[in-house]
């Protein structure tokens, strides 16, 4: 039987600097999720604010307006992605006979 060994090279190709992605969706991620921890540990002391702007009910407005576009989007990069994967499909079908 053949003993592998892994080390740490799958930490050393995550976290290298050039090509890798890890930084740059970092640097979307951390501010984002600090925004949404602050707005949730804010929802109570901000009711009062957003009583005096009449936005006592208006989630269900801002869920639709945010998910909208979102379904929208993944759905366009969606059928994106399944056009590029059939494409490449039937070109290697193609190449192979």
């Amino acid at each position: 039987m053949i003993n592998y060994t892994t080390g740490d090279w799958m930490w050393r190709y995550l976290l290298k600097p050039q090509g890798s992605v890890l930084g740059k969706a970092l640097c979307v991620a951390l501010p984002s999720s600090f925004l949404a921890l602050a707005l949730v540990l804010l929802e109570v002391p901000l009711k009062g604010v957003r009583e005096i702007f009449g936005i006592v009910h208006g989630t269900t407005i801002l869920w639709a307006v945010v998910s909208g576009p979102l379904i929208i989007l993944v759905g366009f990069r969606t059928s994106q992605a399944w056009g590029r994967f059939w494409e490449g499909t039937s070109l290697l079908h193609a190449m192979r006979g």
